[in-house]
C-alpha cells in the first residue's frame, strides 16, 4: 500500500480479482500472532499464468510509450511533410 499510494479498499479488490483470475495465489503468514504482536500477513504471489499476462501486459505499454509519435511538419499551408 506504502509503494501504490492506494488504501485497503481500493488495493484489496484488486488483488482480489487478480486472484480470481488465476494471476495470483494467495498464502498466509503460518505464525502466532499474539506472538507476533500483529495480525498474521497475507502474502500474494503471481502465478505461471499471471507472470505470463503480466510480461505481455508490460510488454505492450512499453511499445506504446515507446512508440513515436508522428507529427506533421508544415513548411508552407497546405503541404506537409
Amino acid at each position: 500500500m506504502k509503494q501504490t499510494g492506494f488504501g485497503s479498499g481500493k488495493l484489496y479488490p484488486i488483488l482480489d480479482r487478480l486472484e480470481k483470475a488465476g494471476w495470483l495465489e494467495r498464502s498466509h503468514e503460518n505464525a502466532d500472532p499474539a506472538v507476533l504482536g500483529r495480525p498474521a500477513r497475507v502474502h500474494y504471489r503471481l502465478t505461471g499464468v499471471g507472470t505470463r499476462a503480466a510480461t505481455l501486459e508490460l510488454a505492450a505499454l512499453n511499445d506504446r510509450l515507446r512508440r513515436p509519435q508522428r507529427r506533421s511538419v508544415r513548411l508552407f499551408p497546405g503541404w506537409s511533410a
